[in-house]
């Protein structure tokens, strides 16, 4: 059974939470003017009166001063139960968790939203930090780790192969781009060559077809240091 209330203040936000979307209380404001549902959804808190679910609709009712329904539940873990219950009712995207952890002081999230700031789009931004070492599975469930390589290298790289492509930079780019990296790709080396011949770049399907694209300019007209991002002589 739900308590309700117009004491809004008795209630916590959690700081680890997503951000609240103001554009999504406007709607929902507008939605309750209509129908006020609040009693039929109540905001789910722990013992402590943080919001575990249903923040937006808190705000929504300080606004229209209507009462706000609650239901306590037995969260001993407030983190885990936000992001259980966020996934569960498909609330979050990709970016919300990202942010999530990274407000609870993990590094490798944070160094995510790092990249994020540089001007990348999230998918990217993951595959620069993860390096093929982990996806959205990862992310979801906080045991997302980097790879071992160099991120803020790989991002200003891979922010400069967009300077040449014929299309925005994607994660398949960005596939390719670790690859040679972590095949013996040297930047201030091999990059003048491709953006000398950027206007024969051709939009590939896959990563290795990128590969082999840049790999083909770099080592057109060498007899000697020709490069071989696929180890194909090993």
């Amino acid at each position: 059974m739900s308590n309700k209330t117009k004491n809004y203040q008795m209630f916590k936000i959690v700081s680890s939470n997503r951000d609240v979307d103001t554009f999504h209380v406007k709607r929902l404001v507008e939605s309750i003017k209509k129908l006020n549902l609040l009693e039929a959804n109540p905001i789910i808190v722990n013992k402590n009166m943080e919001v575990i679910d249903g923040q937006h609709r808190l705000e929504a009712a300080k606004i229209l001063f209507e009462d706000i329904y609650w239901v306590e539940v037995d969260a001993k873990n407030t983190s885990e139960a936000i992001v259980s219950l966020n996934s569960s009712q498909k609330n979050w995207v990709l970016e919300d968790y990202i942010r999530h952890y990274a407000k609870l002081g993990l590094s490798n999230y944070q160094r995510i939203i790092d990249i994020i700031d540089q001007g990348h789009v999230i998918s990217n931004a993951v595959s620069i930090c993860s390096q093929s070492q982990g996806g959205a599975k990862d992310i979801k469930t906080g045991k997302f780790i980097c790879g071992l390589h160099n991120i803020l290298d790989l991002s200003n790289i891979c922010l400069e192969f967009q300077t040449v492509l014929p299309i925005k930079l994607s994660t398949v780019v960005v596939r390719a781009v670790i690859t040679m990296v972590k095949n013996g790709y040297i930047h201030k080396e091999h990059f003048p060559k491709i953006r000398e011949n950027q206007f024969g770049i051709q939009k590939c399907a896959s990563p290795e077809q990128y590969v082999t694209q840049f790999e083909t300019i770099i080592n057109k007209g060498k007899k000697k240091g020709r490069v071989d991002f696929f180890n194909k002589k090993k």
